[in-house]
């Protein structure tokens, strides 16, 4: 992949939260130089402190996500943009800042309502869903206007759900497999290449031995 290629890719993140804040810093690292994420939440001492990619002075002053997230990705990779929206996906005229998206929300209904919004946005070509569940990790691939359709029938309801949403995740590390299944699906996206449409992960399960 040619450094003009790869200087020109912008992601869009919808979810700064477990597996959305250090799925940033793998995009960050991984060489993407423009993010921009929305999450409506601020910082929580009882649900983010230590699970999250965020400064502990940041968790108790209780600070916006995506303001938090930007200092730290400016710290640990200063190269990166980031523009920070504070509210759900779409922010009114506010859509998609490039072709491919990441969803790390915490509820199937956010999910749904990006799946609709993108199915009228021709400019997004791929689309990469994160989903945690105890120590299992879910990585959704899909790209073209076609496979974009084809991921709303991979949506259900927030009834349906295992266990309860990512933040409660009883697997922290979960969230950092999780990152490097975003960064890699993205990264395909980038570069062209083929990547599997669904990856199921479990980091909690017995190793076999070799």
């Amino acid at each position: 992949m040619s450094d003009a290629r790869l200087a020109a890719s912008r992601v869009t993140v919808v979810g700064a939260g477990r597996a959305g804040s250090f799925a940033c810093l793998a995009l960050a690292m991984a060489g993407i130089p423009r993010l921009r994420v929305y999450d409506p939440d601020t910082l929580d001492p009882a649900r983010n402190l230590g699970v999250q990619l965020y400064r502990a002075a940041d968790v108790f002053r209780r600070r916006p996500k995506v303001e938090a997230l930007v200092g730290v990705l400016g710290e640990l990779c200063p190269r990166v943009s980031v523009e920070p929206v504070a509210a759900p996906f779409p922010d009114g005229a506010i859509g998609p800042s490039g072709p491919i998206v990441l969803l790390a929300p915490d509820s199937m209904e956010a999910r749904h309502r990006v799946a609709e919004t993108l199915a009228r946005d021709r400019s997004v070509v791929g689309l990469v869903d994160l989903r945690l569940g105890g120590s299992v990790v879910r990585c959704h691939s899909a790209r073209g206007r076609a496979g974009l359709r084809a991921f709303r029938e991979v949506l259900y309801g927030d009834d349906e759900v295992w266990g309860g949403p990512c933040a409660d995740s009883p697997e922290p590390h979960a969230a950092l497999a999780a990152a490097a299944l975003a960064a890699a699906a993205v990264m395909a996206c980038v570069r062209g290449r083929p990547f599997p449409g669904q990856l199921v992960m479990d980091v909690g399960a017995r190793p076999a031995m070799v």
